[in-house]
């Protein structure tokens, strides 16, 4: 996506965004001209034919951007810089709008809560699944 490209809604359907994203629309956008940062979601190609994916960036590599699912146990394999697409800028819940800004104090905050959320989100997981089950 070109730098003065316009912003496009994606559905999203899968589960390793949960609660910030479940089943919703994101609006994606290019990368802001700061450039990408730990804890932004990201829209990047996958590996499938026309498979797109949506996670948070959680380190970057030689090889690329690191990323992983808020609920996901391990990360991603690195995702070059070419098949990042975009950064999410809001999340869309019915009529609901939760705007994800790129710079400032609540950009901070919110990659902040969101990189906590991952931390703890799969712990949880594994914990609910182990007592499910027993």
């Amino acid at each position: 996506m070109a730098s003065g490209a316009p912003q496009r809604r994606l559905s999203l359907d899968g589960r390793s965004m949960w609660p910030l994203a479940p089943p919703c629309r994101a609006i994606l956008a290019p990368p802001p001209p700061t450039g990408l940062q730990r804890g932004d979601l990201v829209a990047f190609v996958g590996t499938g034919p026309d498979t797109i994916y949506v996670h948070r960036i959680v380190g970057h590599s030689e090889a690329g951007w690191l990323t992983r699912g808020d609920t996901l146990v391990a990360a991603d394999p690195a995702v070059p810089e070419s098949a990042v697409i975009g950064r999410i800028v809001a999340i869309e819940l019915g009529p609901l709008r939760l705007p994800l800004p790129a710079t400032g104090v609540l950009a901070r905050a919110q990659r902040s809560a969101g990189l906590a959320w991952g931390r703890l989100a799969p712990r949880l997981r594994v914990l609910w699944v182990s007592r499910r089950f027993s």
